[in-house]
C-alpha cells in the first residue's frame, strides 16, 4: 500500500482550515479527476499532488473559517450526545410502559 503524507506550511496556512478544505466535495472531485483509475484502487502520484494549486484566503480569514467550522463540529457533537441520551431515555420508558412477558 502506498501512502502520501501532506504537511501544512503552518505560518502561511491554518492546519484546521486545510483539514476542512481537504474534506470538501470540490477537493475530492478535483483529486478524482486527476487520479489514475484502476480496478481495485485509484491512485495519484506525488508530482501531480505537488503541482496542484489551491486558492486559499489570508491566514486571518483561514483562522476565522476554521474556528467557525470547529464550533459547529462541537455543537454537532454535543447534539449527538443529547440525541443518544434521549434515545436511551425513550428506550427505558418504552421498556417500563410496555414490559415484555416472560414465557
Amino acid at each position: 500500500m502506498n501512502l502520501l503524507r501532506l504537511q501544512v506550511d503552518k505560518p502561511e496556512n491554518n492546519p484546521r482550515f486545510t483539514y476542512y478544505l481537504l474534506n470538501t466535495e470540490f477537493f475530492r472531485k478535483s483529486v478524482q479527476a486527476r487520479s489514475n483509475q484502476a480496478v481495485n484502487q485509484a491512485s495519484i502520484n506525488q508530482t501531480e499532488v505537488g503541482n496542484s494549486q489551491i486558492a486559499v484566503p489570508s491566514a486571518k480569514e483561514q483562522q476565522k473559517i476554521a474556528h467557525c467550522l470547529s464550533s459547529l463540529d462541537e455543537v454537532i457533537g454535543l447534539d449527538s450526545h443529547k440525541l443518544d441520551a434521549l434515545k436511551n431515555l425513550k428506550k427505558g420508558l418504552m421498556q417500563q410502559l410496555f414490559p415484555q412477558e416472560v414465557a
